[in-house]
């Protein structure tokens, strides 16, 4: 018998293999994945929040999140990618950056963008491994949960400091590996306040004299999102491969769902040009007809002949096309989020002013004209009126199709109602609260999983989160 006694992990080390990875590429890996590419997008974003916001309704008999009943694998590999892709490399990029003084550019914008992404993921879940997160091998295998105010609160403080932290003297740059902003920092600034007003009104109700105090702090600065040059979005390909392309576009193909019958009631009653943006006709009607598809609907009542899929509208074509971008943060919504924080008093300005910026923003951006925003603006029903339901109600519009978004300023405000779901489902036909936890779990992170329901409420849909309760 022979055996190896010298040099073995030379002999058995691949000399062709990668023993180290740049910020660089872990940074351009976390902006396009964190962006979701379209199969995370479908069991993450559009079987989830974009059905439980009533942005689209499912037509597929054997999906049952439209019916309010939860898919386990689905949050499972949705839970498992954010950990062990997203938040990793962007946690791996500020550690290999952070080294170098002149990578300070490089550790903020990886800061922001982890905020970004700790927030999509504690307002699916609620309290949530955070501060023990993303740490790889050397970190605890079995993390505790953050509680999602305190979570809030340290998101907010990284975003301030981070902004600050910015500095285009500094030499180390990502260039063109940045692909949301090209590297420019002004923008990022920006972004970082746009989020940091995000984060701080969706506090409004858990804790208002933090939010307010947050809210009146950016107001003052005011260095938002300026217009829709400014906007925080996803470049996408109208060729090549899945990772690079708009994921509506690939899941529209499945013929899997269409536009809720919520949406397109709502767009049809305020005599909305946006209409023929949101949703596509009735295929064969003529004059072209809109129809929405009732949310919740089970397989029976999907194979009766008055709901079959060819009687109501598929997203419209602007929507699904084939390279039109991923929104993360708008223009539009730092409008709405600014008329909203006036109308509270949390800062001077023009809320009306700002309100109708909003919608003239959006409207520019699907291609529609200043003169449709103003007749549209002029008809009561969408007139400015003072209230925090009728800002919210056009901002939840103005978001479409950003289910993330439009079911989290739900369940904050309760704006604007909902249609019934066809069938009760695991929550009493009540829209979703929040997501429950993978099985996994219960049964690698026990102890922990274990204290944080004890702390949060049962591991239910129904139990709101923190910035949800009022």
């Amino acid at each position: 018998m022979i055996a190896c006694t010298s040099n073995f992990e030379e002999m058995n080390t691949d000399p062709r293999a990668t023993t180290s990875i740049s910020p660089d590429l872990l940074f351009t890996g976390a902006l396009r994945s964190g962006t979701l590419n379209w199969d995370l997008y479908q069991i993450g974003q559009n079987l989830h929040a974009d059905f439980y916001c009533q942005y689209f309704a499912n037509n597929a008999p054997g999906f049952q999140t439209d019916r309010l009943e939860t898919n386990p694998g689905w949050l499972a590999t949705f839970w498992n990618n954010y950990y062990s892709n997203f938040i990793i490399n962007t946690q791996e990029a500020i550690r290999l950056a952070s080294p170098d003084p002149r990578a300070v550019n490089k550790v903020a914008q990886a800061r922001i963008w982890r905020a970004w992404l700790f927030h999509r993921l504690t307002d699916y879940w609620g309290d949530v491994p955070y501060s023990q997160a993303g740490q790889g091998v050397n970190g605890s295998q079995t993390p505790e949960y953050d509680t999602q105010e305190s979570i809030y609160r340290d998101m907010i403080e990284e975003l301030r400091e981070a902004a600050a932290q910015l500095d285009p003297t500094q030499p180390a740059r990502y260039g063109a590996a940045d692909i949301l902003y090209n590297d420019n920092l002004e923008r990022w600034r920006r972004f970082a306040n746009s989020l940091r007003l995000r984060l701080a009104l969706r506090m409004s109700n858990a804790d208002p004299a933090a939010a307010q105090t947050e809210v009146r702090a950016l107001m003052t600065e005011n260095r938002f999102l300026a217009s829709n040059a400014d906007n925080a979005q996803m470049v996408t390909f109208t060729t090549g491969q899945f990772i690079n392309r708009n994921p509506l576009a690939i899941l529209f193909n499945f013929n899997e769902f269409r536009v809720s019958k919520t949406m397109v009631d709502l767009l049809t009653e305020l005599n909305d040009p946006r209409l023929p943006v949101y949703a596509a006709p009735v295929p064969n009607s003529n004059p072209p007809r809109y129809a929405g598809l009732p949310n919740g609907l089970n397989a029976v009542q999907l194979g009766q002949p008055a709901n079959a899929r060819e009687n109501f509208s598929q997203p419209g074509p602007p929507i699904r096309a084939e390279g039109a971008p991923i929104p993360v943060l708008m223009f539009d919504e730092v409008c709405f989020l600014q008329a909203e924080a006036v109308q509270r008093g949390w800062g001077t300005g023009d809320a009306r002013a700002l309100y109708e910026a909003g919608i003239r923003a959006n409207f520019q951006r699907r291609g529609l004209t200043d003169a449709q925003a103003t007749a549209y603006l002029a008809q009561p029903s969408v007139q400015y009126n003072g209230t925090i339901e009728r800002i919210i109600t056009q901002k939840w519009i103005a978001l479409y199709p950003n289910g993330f978004e439009g079911w989290a300023e739900l369940r904050r405000t309760g704006f604007p109602a909902l249609q019934p779901w066809a069938n009760p489902g695991e929550t009493n036909g009540l829209m979703p609260a929040r997501v429950r936890y993978p099985p996994s779990e219960q049964s690698l992170n026990q102890a922990n999983y274990e204290a944080a329901v004890a702390r949060q409420g049962p591991d239910l849909p129904t139990t709101r989160l923190w910035w949800a309760r009022r």
